[in-house]
């Protein structure tokens, strides 16, 4: 799991680098002429990075505000936050409340969706000493 999180973290760095240079636009251009394109974008690619991160950390929670929370969508949460912040100072991009509302979402919908499916985790099966229950 930990593999595709890097792989997938690589190819949005890829995008983030893309963006920033003012190249994304040649590559995805008809993402950004179809009507929420941009914003169902961020929606998928941050929400799949925010539970692949949580698998990745194996349902480990970290403590926020008195809460517990997915450590993976914690960190995800964190940096999204702070890439959309840092483009108010880049020519190329423009810091958009609209694009973190929809990072934001897809971390609590897609990365919560994620989490729920079946897959490596283990939950015990408590087993009884004395067989099944009666019926």
């Amino acid at each position: 799991m930990r593999v595709l999180l890097v792989v997938f973290a690589l190819c949005i760095g890829v995008i983030i680098t893309l963006a920033n240079s003012g190249l994304l636009a040649a590559h995805v251009g008809w993402l950004y002429r179809w009507p929420g394109g941009d914003k169902l974008a961020h929606f998928l690619l941050i929400g799949s990075l925010a539970g692949l991160a949580d698998l990745a950390c194996g349902g480990r929670a970290s403590r926020v505000f008195g809460r517990s929370l997915p450590r993976g969508s914690v960190w995800v949460t964190v940096l999204v936050v702070l890439e959309e912040a840092s483009q108010a100072w880049l020519p190329t991009r423009s810091c958009s409340l609209t694009d973190l509302a929809a990072d934001l979402a897809g971390i609590l919908i897609v990365g919560g969706w994620l989490r729920s499916l079946p897959g490596k985790r283990k939950t015990p099966v408590a087993v009884s000493p004395c067989g099944p229950a009666p019926s």
